[in-house]
């Protein structure tokens, strides 16, 4: 439920639609899993610097191929947050954020529903009007509630990169993350792309 996503210093308010999927093929063990899901996403700048924010995943597929198989499809998790810019000037901006992962994904668990919770620090640097870098550094911690077991889980996130604009409606930016002390000392490290268009106006 983006649990540990790094979240942008400077608010905005906006209304995005976002679908993503997941494939993991493991022969060795006979391990696979796919999920895709679609989410609606929005926030509002309340003031200069604050920011409310949320998602909803209105659908979500998930399927465990194994010796015993499940799989699930029905509404996805549900998160809520908020982010405050604390300092900034022409060139850097820094900015607190902090959200709530909420078990309404409901196909997917029984007995034990979990429930995360991450705090961040982001900044947002300019160091040419077409080349910026961003980075969050952050704590997440989730629980289970219900019958089951509680599974408390803390780690830290990191997230870094860079968006480049040769152009005003056109923009490249390159993210490295890495999730650590979670479930693992190393739980991931992996790099994301984005091309960002624009109509210079709304979209």
């Amino acid at each position: 439920g983006e649990l540990g996503r790094a979240h942008r210093a400077c608010g905005r308010s906006e209304l995005a639609v976002d679908a993503g999927g997941l494939l993991v093929v493991d022969l060795d063990n006979f391990y696979g899993r796919l999920a895709a899901g679609l989410r609606l996403e929005g926030s509002w700048a309340w003031g200069p610097r604050g920011e409310l924010f949320g998602s909803l995943e209105v659908l979500r597929y998930d399927s465990l191929i194994t010796p015993l198989s499940s799989s699930s499809l029905g509404l996805g998790h549900t998160t809520v947050g908020a982010a405050y810019r604390f300092a900034d000037s022409d060139r850097v901006a820094l900015g607190l954020n902090g959200k709530l992962v909420l078990p309404t994904a409901v196909p997917l668990y029984r007995n034990t529903w979990p429930v995360g919770i991450d705090f961040g620090v982001s900044g947002q640097f300019e160091v040419h009007r077409r080349v910026q870098f961003h980075a969050q550094v952050g704590l997440l911690h989730s629980f289970g509630i219900g019958k089951g077991p509680t599974q408390p889980r803390l780690g830290a996130s990191l997230t870094a990169g860079t968006e480049l604009r040769p152009a005003p409606k056109f923009a490249v930016a390159i993210d490295l993350l890495g999730r650590f002390g979670y479930t693992a000392p190393l739980d991931v490290f992996g790099a994301a792309l984005a091309l960002r268009f624009s109509d210079g106006r709304r979209f």
